[in-house]
């Protein structure tokens, strides 16, 4: 996470509560809103090329001066926790096995579970 946004160290709290709650190691890095983009490119490798590590999530969103795309696209997407790397999101389209963003994919999960089409798209 990099700065001070309210509602992302909210969210960033509660993903760490439900991981400690379910046994999963997390451990984040949060850096302050003058961090260069640089400064994260090279901590995703350092976390791309860490054996520990299974997942890197990039908390969205990000200060203005920060590229959020080309960070994403610098996370392994073997490691890309939200779905967002290209690689994933093209594996998504083509129907093919890969991560997936966990909300979208939650409610697909619903629909399916309560046999609920797709069907044609509505206006509200």
């Amino acid at each position: 996470m990099v700065g001070d946004n309210p509602a992302s160290a909210a969210y960033v709290r509660n993903k760490e509560r439900v991981c400690q709650k379910v046994g999963i190691l997390s451990f984040g890095q949060s850096f302050p809103t003058t961090t260069s983009q640089s400064a994260l490119a090279q901590t995703i490798e350092t976390l791309n090329q860490d054996e520990r590590v299974d997942g890197i999530l990039v908390q969205l969103p990000l200060p203005g001066h920060l590229d959020a795309d080309a960070l994403l696209r610098q996370i392994d997407p073997d490691k890309d926790v939200d779905g967002l790397h290209p690689v994933n999101l093209g594996r998504l389209v083509r129907g093919e096995p890969g991560l997936r963003s966990c909300t979208p994919a939650g409610v697909m999960r619903l629909l399916q579970e309560y046999s609920i089409g797709l069907g044609e798209s509505r206006r509200w």
